[in-house]
């Protein structure tokens, strides 16, 4: 059985989603899923209790859902190389356990007005903590 299983990883394996059965392990709290074809942040992973590393570096996600707020134990989110356009007000809010996070490499649209703002917001809430890290676009 693989319930205890508390690293994960699958990085570079053409994947285009991440299978549920993953998303069910009670104690993964590692899980590197970079260099693939997921266009669509997996909701499920949101519902995953022990999680704090997530790497979805240079896959093809173009928005994060709200769900996402479910993810209160997530210490590290890497999301660098995707194709977010818009940078989610949660992101300077919620997560109360989040240490570092990258969006670098994003073809973030400053052209919309609350993208500078969420921006600037993030950053500020990064820089605000003792151990904080944040990658950001500008």
């Amino acid at each position: 059985s693989c319930a205890g299983l508390g690293e994960g990883g699958g990085s570079r394996n053409m994947l285009t989603e991440i299978p549920e059965t993953l998303c069910a392990l009670p104690k993964l709290w590692k899980l590197m899923i970079a260099s693939n074809n997921i266009s669509e942040f997996p909701v499920a992973l949101c519902t995953m209790p022990a999680l704090k590393t997530l790497d979805l570096q240079s896959n093809q996600i173009v928005s994060l859902p709200t769900e996402m707020t479910q993810c209160t134990t997530l210490a590290i989110l890497l999301l660098s190389g995707n194709q977010i356009t818009t940078i989610p007000t949660f992101l300077s809010t919620d997560f109360p356990a989040m240490k570092r996070l990258t969006i670098d490499g994003n073809p973030i649209n400053w052209e919309l007005a609350e993208n500078y703002p969420t921006h600037k917001a993030v950053a500020k809430r990064f820089e605000d903590m003792k151990d904080g890290r944040f990658v950001g676009c500008m």
